[in-house]
């Protein structure tokens, strides 16, 4: 996992150019990982969501970010954990199935594919803690996609994995004409 205090991510990609803004927003959902009561469109989750899942696109920030999501979901005490704690890792996979030209299997760290099998327990951690419904449609939606993904096997890990493939520059526009997306991720970066 790339330490949130790494220069590297200045190297990694996300839809608005580089990612060296993700780990200030990574640490504050982290270190705050429940239901806000901030305005949907001026919090932290709207910031992640349209630069790491902006409109069905994925980057390479976006995969460095699961790993992170994923462990403070896990660390996460008792509290409503917030939905996108949950939806984004899983909107992330969903849209590198649907879409794999958009990242290179070279790219993808072993971390990834870990975090990934941790989703459950995450799932399992909230679902023992919750009676919120928007939450518990995220639980159901992440296990739905889970199980899919049981059927269908991780891809072969790297021996000695290079992460200097993970943070080439593409060849993608750093913006997708300066629009935001106009809704909520249960557009089309959504399970």
């Amino acid at each position: 996992m790339i330490p949130l205090s790494s220069a590297m991510w200045e190297q990694l990609r996300h839809a608005y150019g580089a990612a060296d803004d993700i780990p200030e927003l990574l640490q504050d959902v982290i270190e705050n990982p429940y239901e806000r009561g901030d305005s949907w469109k001026e919090g932290v989750w709207f910031k992640l969501w349209s630069a790491l899942c902006h409109q069905g696109d994925i980057y390479t920030a976006s995969i460095a970010a699961v790993p992170h999501l994923v462990a403070g979901g896990l660390k996460a005490a008792d509290g409503i954990l917030d939905p996108s704690m949950i939806w984004l890792p899983v909107s992330i996979e969903d849209s590198r199935r649907k879409r794999p030209e958009q990242i290179q299997q070279a790219e993808i760290e072993d971390d990834y594919w870990e975090a990934l099998q941790q989703l459950n327990e995450v799932c399992n951690l909230a679902s023992a803690r919750t009676t919120s419904p928007p939450l518990r449609k995220a639980i159901a939606d992440a296990r739905r996609f889970l199980r899919g993904r049981r059927r269908a096997p991780l891809p072969p890990q790297k021996e000695g994995s290079d992460l200097g493939e993970l943070f080439r520059t593409r060849g993608r526009a750093e913006q997708d004409g300066g629009g935001q997306p106009a809704t909520r991720p249960e557009s089309k970066c959504s399970p």
